[in-house]
């Protein structure tokens, strides 16, 4: 008994999970599902179409270009000269961008809905200390 309630105090007293990171729209985040989302968007030039910010600031506009590379190449053009490059690649399902190649989560995006010409993420920004939702298309 005295182990049964040791068991249920230390379970209820657990530090809760960031839902965000871990709710998903596929069922699974199998090594299968990120060389999917992999390919998808790899080797496209993406444009933003639509920018929602939640919280602190957003970098991007509409009309900026979103360049998923091969070997983890990520290139940004934005419309009034911004631009801005990293590493980037898919991990559990987000898709995540190193801009200073320190081996950081500078930019995490969850999918929220991928087809072959429609895209769109929730983004945390850690640089910015923001969250925003952007959709693309090609």
């Amino acid at each position: 008994m005295i182990c049964f309630s040791a068991i249920t105090l230390l379970g209820m007293t657990a530090c809760d999970e960031d839902d965000w990171y871990w709710d998903a729209w596929w069922e699974d985040s199998s090594w299968e599902t990120d060389r999917r989302i992999e390919d998808a968007l790899m080797g496209r030039i993406w444009r933003l179409s639509y920018v929602e910010v939640d919280y602190g600031e957003c970098p991007y506009a509409s009309g900026d270009e979103f360049s998923f590379g091969p070997n983890g190449r990520f290139e940004v053009r934005g419309y009034e000269g911004f631009s801005e490059s990293g590493k980037w690649y898919v991990e559990h399902g987000r898709v995540v961008v190193d801009f200073y190649n320190q081996h950081d989560e500078d930019l995490v995006g969850k999918i929220e809905d991928l087809t072959r010409h429609f895209v769109a993420l929730d983004i945390k920004d850690y640089d910015y200390g923001s969250r925003y939702y952007l959709e693309f298309k090609r």
